[in-house]
């Protein structure tokens, strides 16, 4: 997410807090291949324990730069330089695309699950190449009005919220744009499918600054790469367990339907601001989905609390309102073979 907005939606910190994480999360990798069910902190391409196809994509997630050092993370999902971010990286320019054609855009009010923008400006760039908008879903930001971090509890008493939000929450937060100079670009491939519990999932970005004990240097400016596993229950998330009873039951009411049905992907992984558009990999480096938010923030890890909607959620979308997702992702490098 852009780096403010995404400590506000919760997607969470930097680096490991506790000392020699890096070793034991090397030695879990390597011994029988047998996953860490928790992997707080974030890894460059020296101290990554495990390569192969993850590895080679780093290339295709670039930091997409915005004004007063805000950024964003992202993915190229074609040569041209298409990229897939989160929509609340780009919900100024949605807003000024929507007050242009005289359909005044409130993330509350948003009815679609894809709208399109004839290459609507940002205030986003790729290496000094500005971006464009094409499409989005959306959104993201209308829980904002009704909840803080810990607190749904404004949403007690309303029961007909729920369907409205939980349609909404289910993985709209994603967007398509396009670095106008953007040639020969390093994309990765797309793999459209459920993500089954336990499945190790990467995800790459550009973490902000970390202010946890022992974290080892600040982030912000450099590529990172988390590590984690799919999770199939939005009531194992630590974000929920450090809410009230009523705040947990309807955050879940607003979530859990998302994560059941595929179209979010939930995660055990690290994460937080600045990490908002980051791609999720698979164990091949094909891209699974998108990072989106989350109840990790800069001075705490909490497990299976980081999300993001599937690539079946962006496909369907697409398809729903009439265009090919080949449009976008059309990214012609095959998977690696294993990692």
């Amino acid at each position: 997410m852009k780096s403010s907005i995404f400590l506000a939606l919760t997607l969470a910190c930097a680096l490991p807090a506790r000392a020699g994480s890096d070793a034991v999360f090397a030695a879990s990798l390597n011994d029988g291949f047998r996953f860490l069910k928790t992997a707080e902190g974030f890894y460059d391409r020296d101290t990554l324990p495990r390569r192969g196809g993850v590895l080679a994509r780093l290339g295709s997630a670039p930091k997409l730069q915005g004004p007063s050092g805000m950024h964003c993370s992202g993915s190229y999902i074609s040569r041209q330089g298409h990229i897939l971010t989160n929509a609340h990286c780009v919900e100024e320019a949605m807003s000024r695309a929507a007050h242009e054609t005289a359909a005044p855009l409130r993330l509350t009010d948003h009815g679609k699950d894809a709208t399109f923008y004839d290459s609507a400006p940002t205030d986003l760039s790729v290496d000094g190449s500005p971006l464009v908008l094409l499409a989005a879903g959306r959104g993201y930001a209308y829980l904002l009005p009704f909840h803080d971090l810990l607190d749904f509890s404004g949403l007690e008493g309303r029961p007909e919220l729920f369907p409205r939000l939980a349609e909404l929450g289910a993985g709209g937060d994603w967007a398509i744009v396009k670095a106008e100079n953007a040639t020969n670009a390093p994309c990765a491939p797309a793999e459209v499918r459920a993500v089954p519990p336990g499945e190790p999932l990467w995800t790459v970005g550009y973490p902000a600054e970390a202010r946890r004990p022992r974290a080892p240097g600040s982030l912000g400016a450099s590529q990172h790469v988390t590590y984690g596993e799919a999770v199939a229950d939005m009531r194992s998330s630590g974000w929920l367990k450090k809410m009230s009873p009523v705040s947990r039951e309807n955050a879940y009411r607003v979530h859990g339907p998302g994560v059941a049905s595929g179209a979010l992907i939930l995660m055990n992984a690290d994460g937080f601001s600045g990490m908002s558009g980051s791609p999720i990999f698979d164990s091949q480096g094909r891209i699974v989905g998108v990072l989106a938010g989350g109840g990790n923030t800069r001075d705490e890890f909490l497990e299976n609390s980081a999300w993001g909607p599937s690539l079946v959620k962006i496909f369907g979308a697409l398809r729903a309102a009439g265009a090919d997702p080949a449009l976008y992702f059309s990214c012609p490098l095959p998977a690696p073979n294993g990692i």
